[in-house]
């Protein structure tokens, strides 16, 4: 094993390292967030999949409270079919910032996933209530619009699914086209 713990102590990281059974420990230079996220991006766009899943822990390890970390490291768990792993980061980041839009986003279709659609229109509500009111995250304000609407479809409930994509047609202007098209292929 090669990852055991990490300690933060000021400014440095002490890390212990697990190799054939014997525990050496070295001070590591502590690293930014930033730093953490363009190293994975490299593990990534190289294919070190695994890797990139290891650096995820590490990183999350030395900041915990990071929801950015958490919610890359959930995108990418969740497209490499870690869904379990996914969630406990997204949960977390929300819990960390419940105003946080792309966790409540990434949660909602984590959820959709995993054939959960309550819970997704749960999460799909919290961004669009959040989006809303703060005026911003127009995008993830829309794509959560449809999803839910898809979502009212998937559990049966056509009428509520057309209702709801008729009046999100008036509110959300920007997307009253998208609303009206997905309200006339909701079967009633």
């Amino acid at each position: 094993s090669l990852i055991a713990s990490i300690t933060s102590r000021g400014s440095q990281a002490k890390q212990s390292v697990a190799i054939d059974g014997e525990k050496t420990v070295a001070a590591l230079p502590r690293r930014s967030a930033d730093e953490w996220d363009r190293q994975i991006w490299s593990l990534i766009e190289s294919g070190k999949s695994a890797e990139a899943i290891d650096q995820y822990t590490l990183a999350i390890a030395e900041h915990p409270d990071n929801v950015a970390l958490r919610v890359n490291a959930s995108t990418f768990l969740r497209d490499h079919g870690h869904p379990n792993e996914a969630m406990v980061h997204l949960e977390r980041a929300v819990e960390i910032d419940p105003n946080l839009v792309e966790g409540w986003y990434n949660l909602g279709l984590l959820l959709a996933d995993l054939q959960w659609p309550m819970e997704a229109m749960d999460a799909f509500d919290q961004v669009i209530g959040i989006a809303t009111k703060k005026k911003s995250h127009q995008n993830l304000l829309h794509y959560a619009v449809i999803a839910k609407g898809l979502q009212l479809q998937k559990t049966g409930q056509y009428l509520e699914a057309r209702n709801f994509l008729k009046n999100s047609a008036v509110m959300y202007p920007d997307i009253a086209e998208v609303c009206e098209q997905n309200a006339l292929f909701t079967w009633i």
